[in-house]
């Protein structure tokens, strides 16, 4: 079968560009697959499936206008499709270049395509779904007031959410990486059929490593992901435990990566904070082969972290927020600990169980290892795909 993958971001790098990634590697075993991406991928050597990049950007304050239909990348894909003439697609994350309209291009060439949902954007075109207490309390509805409030220096489209249903409405099927996200996207009145967790591949064999005690923190370095209280929770491990372990954090340097290294300054905890840069495969998966124990904690809607998945892969315990997918993931005291990212003396204690028991955390690794090769390996999540077909 000849299969398109269609999507804005590629390569392993996480995110939808990293289930993307993966996916076609699979795919592409069984069937021949061309990727297209709208973004210059960050893969070294030649990949198995054949990749196609395009230049698609624009200014982004017309996204709530071009994300719906952008003109240069319809005409793009069109040529694409007419030369590849693919049998079906895969359609990841196209809400900023691709563009919704992509949707209804494959179907007017009766192209049968599965749209899959990684994010809120659907219904939150500004930011990520952030209307988090430090209570946990929350709201997934996103009236128009809001979108309007959010606009700022953009321009907004009262009638982008009548345009993404109208677009979405054409593919063969609507899929949610998680049920958090089914229950966001149908809230705010976005067609959706089923939720299919994302999958990734799982490593045969582990690479033996020491117990470090080093926390990492891996993924977008962002205020939504929740960078700005590492600082407090190394502060409250050196008051209430005695110990300042080291965090590794990976990406590159961005402003909010700045403002904790400032927080961390105030709280004297700055040594303990590592910066790796950004990473190539084979050196991110160094860092989570030597790493005890992996933190995600996210303050956004994060729909599915595959930062988790990643971790699990190469036997490591998790502590994630439970703003999102994640308690999908994490089985709660068995495989490591959801826990409120805003509840400091929380977060420290989990922290504490992990660093200072190696026992236990090998044993939660392992069990995070067992329910990855269980429930989210990529090869189940392709036939449960393609069963839509």
């Amino acid at each position: 079968m000849k299969i398109l993958i269609l999507t804005d971001v590629y390569g392993p790098s996480g995110g939808a560009g990293a289930i993307a990634y993966y996916q076609s590697c699979a795919l592409s075993r069984e069937h021949t697959v061309l990727v297209l991406a709208a973004e210059q991928p960050r893969i070294a050597g030649n990949s198995s499936p054949t990749v196609r990049s395009f230049s698609l950007s624009y200014p982004r304050y017309w996204r709530t206008y071009r994300g719906i239909y952008n003109p240069p990348a319809v005409r793009v894909l069109d040529k694409e499709i007419d030369a590849f003439n693919p049998d079906c697609a895969i359609v990841h994350n196209i809400h900023t270049s691709w563009s919704y309209a992509s949707l209804s291009l494959l179907a007017d060439k009766k192209i049968p395509a599965i749209a899959v949902f990684h994010d809120v954007v659907a219904f939150t075109p500004y930011t990520k779904l952030c209307s988090y207490s430090s209570a946990g309390e929350h709201s997934y509805r996103y009236p128009l007031w809001k979108h309007f409030r959010e606009a700022r220096r953009t321009f907004p489209n009262p009638l982008r959410p009548f345009f993404v249903r109208k677009h979405l409405m054409r593919a063969r099927a609507r899929i949610a990486v998680s049920n958090a996200l089914f229950r966001a996207l149908r809230d705010n009145n976005i067609p959706v059929d089923s939720t299919i967790h994302n999958g990734i591949p799982i490593p045969h064999g582990l690479p033996h490593s020491s117990f470090s005690g080093t926390i990492l923190f891996a993924g977008r370095a962002t205020t939504h992901k929740g960078i700005q209280l590492l600082p407090s929770y190394l502060a409250r491990l050196r008051g209430t435990y005695g110990i300042l372990p080291h965090i590794r954090i990976t990406g590159d340097k961005s402003p909010a990566i700045q403002a904790m290294l400032n927080g961390a300054k105030r709280l004297n905890v700055q040594n303990a904070i590592k910066l790796t840069g950004w990473l190539n495969p084979d050196q991110y998966h160094k860092e989570l082969s030597s790493c005890s124990v992996l933190i995600a904690p996210s303050v956004c809607f994060d729909s599915f972290p595959t930062v988790l998945l990643e971790a699990m892969a190469y036997g490591k315990p998790v502590i994630a927020s439970p703003f999102g997918g994640a308690p999908e993931i994490v089985d709660h005291a068995k495989t490591g600990f959801i826990v409120n990212p805003f509840d400091v003396p929380s977060m420290a204690n989990a922290l504490f169980q992990i660093i200072n028991n190696p026992r236990r955390a090998q044993e939660m690794g392992t069990r995070g290892r067992e329910r990855l090769s269980e429930r989210f390996q990529v090869e189940k999540q392709i036939e449960k795909l393609l069963s839509f077909l």
